[in-house]
């Protein structure tokens, strides 16, 4: 017998199901099922309240329905003109018919999106690297790998070797995230190194993750280079940096990762190091491997789908006034 899949938008008690899958371990991105929900009290709030907020009012939650009842569901997010799908789930055999239902939600949100009459341009959906079926499928259906936090350098604290400070005058400010918004999107700018493509696309998805950060400006003396945010989890660090391209690989950026780990993180015990641009990360590999720091691929990905290639609205927008 042949199955019949749907895809409706959720409403009433699909909210409460799409909880369950969610807490169930059904979801693109599992480390944050044990972030969130590691214990009986985060699994009763995540549940009763902030699951609620997240798949009710911080995006717009679709279901999959297999032959009418619910095996999986999405999130979309917009931001700027790109959207997100936040989340996905599919309860399925993976062996059998879960790849090919998953083909099936990625045709289905393209058309939901490209049916919007608004200027979304990009559509990301985020997958777990090992999951290799799934990366080949995005590729069929013309996804790229986003550059976007792809690969991180990683050790247990304390760092093998510290840079010295000698005649360097670091500094890391606390900043306000909110109020020094608009130098960190110069910084995220400048770690592209101008590729406003690029650029164009991660901006929305980084301004739009629900992060619990502390952010740090970092300077030599007065002179702004470059800005991170620091979170921790289950005794690991964690950095995100954007930092001058001229100071990739040199010894200022190997003492600011010093003083992240010696003054930010000296209560944790593993250190998870990350910039934005993979071109960053691959520059300053090396110098950063004399700390103890070892490279290594993130655990979780995003892909992009243009839904527009370079000058192809133009083109659309003057066909319209031929005559």
């Amino acid at each position: 017998m042949t199955s019949t899949y749907a895809f409706r938008s959720a409403a009433g008690a699909d909210y409460g199901r799409v909880i369950d899958l969610w807490m169930r371990g059904v979801s693109s991105d599992r480390v944050a099922i044990d972030q969130i929900a590691n214990t009986w009290w985060k699994r009763l709030l995540f549940r009763y309240v902030a699951g609620r907020k997240i798949f009710q009012q911080d995006m717009e939650t679709a279901v999959v329905l297999k032959d009418g009842n619910l095996c999986g569901y999405y999130g979309l997010q917009a931001a700027a003109d790109t959207m997100s799908v936040f989340d996905w789930g599919l309860d399925l055999d993976w062996s059998t018919e879960g790849l090919n239902v998953f083909g099936l939600m990625v045709e289905h949100i393209l058309d939901d999106v490209y049916e919007r009459d608004d200027d979304t341009e990009s559509l990301v959906i985020g997958t777990e690297r090992h999951e290799h079926d799934v990366r080949a499928a995005l590729e069929r259906s013309d996804f790229e790998p986003l550059d976007y936090q792809i690969a991180q350098m990683v050790t247990d604290l304390p760092l093998a070797h510290n840079e010295p400070r000698g005649e360097m005058d670091l500094h890391l400010t606390l900043r306000n995230a909110h109020s020094f918004g608009d130098a960190m999107e110069d910084w995220i700018r400048m770690d592209y190194q101008g590729d406003k493509r690029k650029v164009t696309i991660v901006l929305p998805i980084h301004n739009a993750l629900p992060l619990r950060t502390v952010t740090y400006e970092i300077l030599e003396g007065e002179e702004p280079k470059g800005f991170v945010q620091f979170s921790s989890h289950n005794d690991e660090a964690r950095f995100l940096y954007a930092l001058e391209p001229g100071l990739w690989g040199s010894p200022l950026e190997r003492l600011a990762v010093t003083a992240f780990c010696t003054q930010l993180a000296r209560k944790q015990r593993r250190v998870r190091l990350r910039t934005f641009s993979l071109a960053h990360l691959h520059a300053s590999r090396e110098s950063l491997a004399s700390l103890g720091l070892k490279f290594e691929l993130a655990p979780w990905e995003r892909w992009v789908h243009l839904l527009f290639e370079d000058g192809e609205e133009d083109d659309d927008a003057s066909g319209d006034h031929e005559g």
